[in-house]
């Protein structure tokens, strides 16, 4: 009985939350193990970027605090910041790629 009343108490936005976690765990580790080699290094570094990007759009998205809130408006300036950062880092990525790509 106490198993039922666990889990009528997890709400559909926790469970896709605990799987997209998962999924995007596995695809990080997909990710590492193509790194290893040179010739897969560049696709593994993809699924383990796309693993981490599921993780944190996810958990934006869909993270409650214990009383059911998600990210409050305080929060937001923050939160702007950080997304302003990753754009500023994945430019920078991007920016490199191409450098890279001229010197082949």
């Amino acid at each position: 009985m106490n198993t039922m009343i666990i889990l009528n108490t997890i709400m559909p936005g926790q469970v896709v939350l605990e799987y997209s976690y998962l999924l995007s765990a596995i695809m990080f580790v997909i990710g590492l193990k193509l790194q290893s080699h040179p010739e897969t290094a560049r696709k593994g570094n993809f699924w383990a970027a796309s693993g981490m990007i599921l993780a944190m759009i996810t958990t934006l998205i869909l993270n409650k605090n214990g009383a059911g809130e998600g990210i409050s408006f305080h929060q937001r300036p923050l939160l702007e910041l950080k997304a302003e950062l990753f754009f500023l880092v994945f430019e920078q990525c991007k920016s490199l790629h191409s450098i890279l790509q001229q010197h082949r």
